[in-house]
C-alpha cells in the first residue's frame, strides 16, 4: 500500500477512515489514567485523536511510513509518536493496544496477532477494527487482482482472534455505502489517501474494471462504494 505518499493530504481525503474511527472509539474506556496505550497503524492520528482525549498514562501512536509519523505528531502532538512496523514482535509494557483500519492487510493476520497477543499482560486487551469482506465489492467483483491481500470474513476474522490466543468479548459489524459521481471517482478516492496496492493493475486491466464495475452498480444517483467494517474488542486470559 501507499499511504505514507499520500500523508500530507490523507486527513482531508480519508472520510471513511475518520468515520470507523470515532465508531471504533465507542468501545474506548471513558476514564484510562491509570492505562498506558500503543496505536499500530496510527497514520495521521484520526484514531489518536480519541485516545488522546482519555487520558491514558502513556499513548504512544506508531505507524510504518515515516510521512505519516511526522504528520501525525504534527496533528496530535499529545501522543508520543514513533515508527514502527504492526507485523513485527512488539515491546510489552502496554495495558492496551489498538488498531483502526490497519489489520486487514496483514498477509498472515494469525501469526501478527500471536506478536500483539504476547505484547500484553493477562487481562490486557486490544481493540480492533477492520474492513472485511464485501468491502469495495463493486471493484473487487470487476478485478480479482484488485486487493493485495484476500479480503476475509467476519467469521474467518474471529477464527484468527482465537488462534491467535485471544478471547472475543465483543464485537460488532457495520456497513457504509458511499456514493461517488462514477466509478473512476471513486477509484481516485481511493488513490488520494493511498489505499492501493504497490503493483499495479494495467491499464487494459483498469479500463476493463472500471467499465464492469460502472456497467454492473453505477445508477442515475452515481457510484456506489461500499465499505463493511468489523470491530472487536479482545482480551488476553
Amino acid at each position: 500500500m501507499r499511504f505514507g505518499e499520500h500523508a500530507q493530504q490523507y486527513r482531508t481525503h480519508a472520510h471513511v477512515q475518520r468515520e470507523i474511527a470515532a465508531w471504533c472509539g465507542e468501545w474506548v474506556e471513558p476514564d484510562c489514567r491509570q492505562l498506558s496505550a500503543l496505536e499500530l497503524g496510527a497514520g495521521t492520528g484520526l484514531f489518536t485523536e480519541i485516545l488522546a482525549a482519555k487520558g491514558f498514562q502513556q499513548l504512544t501512536a506508531t505507524d510504518l511510513s515515516e510521512q505519516m509519523v511526522a504528520e501525525g505528531n504534527r496533528c496530535v502532538p499529545a501522543a508520543r509518536w514513533e515508527q514502527r512496523d504492526a507485523w513485527a514482535p512488539l515491546p510489552e509494557g502496554y495495558d492496551r493496544l489498538y488498531a483502526c483500519s490497519l489489520l486487514q492487510w496483514a498477509v498472515d493476520p494469525e501469526r501478527v496477532l500471536t506478536h500483539w497477543r504476547r505484547a500484553l499482560p493477562s487481562g490486557g486487551r486490544a481493540l480492533v477494527a477492520i474492513f472485511v469482506q464485501g468491502s469495495l465489492q463493486e471493484f473487487a467483483t470487476a478485478s480479482g487482482r484488485f486487493f493485495p491481500v484476500p479480503m476475509r470474513s467476519e467469521a474467518e476474522w474471529l477464527a484468527c482472534f482465537r488462534g491467535a490466543g485471544f478471547e472475543v468479548l465483543r464485537h460488532e459489524v457495520c456497513q457504509r455505502v458511499q456514493q461517488h459521481e462514477s466509478a473512476i471517482a471513486a477509484l481516485r478516492s481511493l488513490h488520494n489517501i493511498g489505499a492501493v496496492a504497490n503493483r499495479k493493475l494495467s491499464t487494459a486491466e483498469l479500463r476493463t474494471m472500471l467499465t464492469g464495475a460502472e456497467q454492473a452498480h453505477g445508477n442515475g444517483e452515481g457510484f456506489p462504494l461500499t465499505w463493511v467494517t468489523l470491530k472487536a474488542e479482545l482480551v488476553v486470559n
